[in-house]
């Protein structure tokens, strides 16, 4: 009886996604030549809450605190991500308070997300329970133009394993566990002599991870650096030494010293070279700690304010690093590239990445030139994005946990486009990862094999009325491993729905999910997945 009314399930809810498809396109086609009056972009003005048209946004001293409450209801036919001959359908209700602070003082700043994310399940009791979301940053000028405190710190829903089904939202993958990354940096900076300035600063990072397959890593970095100017206007200098200790739960400790000079040449106030040299010692790769010497180089061009293009590569111990990108913006329309590739590990990738918050990022600078006031524009980018239904993060799948140190490289482009009735905003993305493990009879193993990935994600919002939107996206993920065996896994989502303003204070939304997932790494990873969601949110 069960499997039957499972059966009932899947289908009602495969043609109640298809009959939301249909209604969707066709208001959005019957209404896309209607008469529409375009509301005026938001004016730059001191009160955030007034230029955002938040309501219940309480602003003091420059500061807004703006709570909120989210009810969501899924109904899906596979909650579990399984194969089709054993899926069991359920429904899934989450409350899910909120609270997101933006401001600034004479000394200090701070910008907070968080929400609290409670999850019901309606048969299965057991599953409840309740997942965190933070994305905050803020600094503080202890003592006045000496001594500062950087603050960040980030919680969200990861995957453990790569191959394996990625977080969709907090209603999918048994492959997750929840990171909490904080990090404290005090420093203290200031001027010698008249022409040089300096800065020592102190990073402790701590990622801890609930999940038992994936250890915590705690991270302390040191950095002093000098900066010059010489006899020549247009010629600088910088000399750094940094000192990193990497602590790994699961895998083994390693230490990383630098010292490096560099010499900078502006040819004009847009356009600045340099040239470096230096020397490094660490352990990555061998049990006992060599040295190195590296020299590199680099560009950074702006040729108006709103653009620029840099690049910065050097020769080090594993091979070439570089770090390129491009980025240009203008009122209606923002675009970035960017190829890295260098040393890191889970703590220092979480803080301060692109995953959480890219499509806030893009928005952002996206309104830089029609709303340039921090403040009121960081409130019309998250209007934005509740009314739009548009994914915080695009859609792109999350991270995975590595484990201990590897080198990185990620390649992305972007571009969100801001017009009177459509945003639409798409990235591509390409990501490769090798571990770096010493080997050695008391040297624990890679718990992650080296891995190759891209993806891509394209999301529509388009403004049927001036309270409703159409919103269509999609993502695509392909996973594999260039060490050990040889897996590979590939999983695509595609989504589409109606999200509509009741009021000053009220969205809703309803939203069809399709889910395909497929990798050879077991005999029952593949599954679909089928989810009609509907989404209440309020504003205080």
């Amino acid at each position: 009886m069960a499997m039957a009314t499972d059966g009932r399930a899947a289908r009602a809810i495969r043609i109640a996604g298809l009959l939301a498809f249909g209604v969707a396109g066709a208001a959005s086609a019957q209404l896309a030549d209607a008469p529409y009056s375009a509301p005026a972009p938001a004016p730059a003005k001191a009160d955030a809450t007034a230029a955002s048209g938040e309501p219940g946004s309480q602003g003091r001293g420059g500061w807004v605190f703006v709570p909120s409450i989210t009810v969501r209801g899924t109904a899906t036919d596979n909650v579990d991500q399984l194969p089709d001959n054993r899926a069991r359908s359920d429904f899934i209700t989450e409350i899910i308070p909120g609270i997101r602070i933006d401001g600034s003082g004479r000394r200090v700043k701070l910008h907070l997300d968080y929400r609290m994310d409670n999850l019901i399940y309606a048969r299965d009791s057991s599953q409840n329970d309740l997942r965190n979301f933070l994305n905050a940053f803020g600094s503080l000028e202890a003592i006045e133009h000496f001594l500062f405190i950087d603050a960040r710190a980030a919680i969200d829903q990861e995957a453990i394993s790569p191959f394996g089904p990625r977080p969709t939202d907090t209603t999918t993958s048994a492959n997750r566990t929840e990171t909490r990354t904080y990090q404290v940096s005090p420093y203290v900076q200031g001027r010698l002599a008249g022409t040089t300035n300096y800065l020592v600063r102190y990073d402790y990072t701590d990622l801890h991870s609930t999940s038992t397959a994936t250890g915590n890593e705690r991270t302390s970095l040191v950095t002093a650096r000098l900066q010059g100017e010489t006899r020549i206007d247009a010629l600088g200098w910088s000399a750094d030494a940094t000192s990193q200790r990497s602590d790994f739960e699961t895998a083994r400790d390693t230490q990383d010293d630098r010292v490096r000079g560099t010499a900078i040449y502006a040819f004009d106030p847009q356009l600045h070279v340099h040239v470096t040299a230096g020397y490094e010692r660490n352990n990555y790769i061998t049990l006992q700690t060599e040295g190195n010497t590296t020299y590199g180089g680099g560009f950074e061009w702006a040729p108006t304010q709103r653009s620029k293009v840099f690049g910065n590569w050097e020769h080090r111990f594993f091979g070439d690093g570089w770090n390129y990108g491009a980025s240009n913006r203008s009122p209606y329309l923002a675009l970035s590239f960017s190829d890295k590739r260098d040393v890191t590990t889970d703590a220092q990738s979480r803080i301060g990445g692109a995953g959480y918050t890219a499509a806030y990022n893009m928005l952002f600078a996206a309104l830089a030139t029609r709303i340039p006031d921090p403040a009121d524009r960081a409130s019309e980018v998250q209007r934005l994005l509740e009314s739009g239904n548009i994914p915080g993060d695009l859609g792109l799948p999350s991270d995975f946990v590595v484990g201990n140190s590897y080198i990185e490289r990620r390649q992305e482009a972007s571009a969100a486009i801001l017009g009177v009735r459509n945003t639409i905003s798409f990235a591509v993305y390409r990501l490769t990862r090798d571990n770096l493990v010493a080997t050695g009879p008391d040297v624990p193993p890679a718990t992650t094999p080296n891995t190759r990935e891209w993806g891509a994600s394209a999301n529509l919002g388009h403004k049927v009325t001036p309270f409703t939107t159409f919103n269509l996206g999609g993502t695509w993920r392909e996973t594999s491993a260039t060490s050990g065996a040889d897996i590979k896994s590939k999983e695509w989502t595609a989504r589409t729905g109606l999200a509509t303003h009741f009021g000053r204070h009220t969205t809703g939304t309803v939203e069809y999910r399709y889910t395909h997932f497929n990798s050879d790494a077991g005999t029952n990873s593949d599954y679909t997945e089928n989810a009609l969601i509907a989404t209440l949110f309020y504003q205080f």
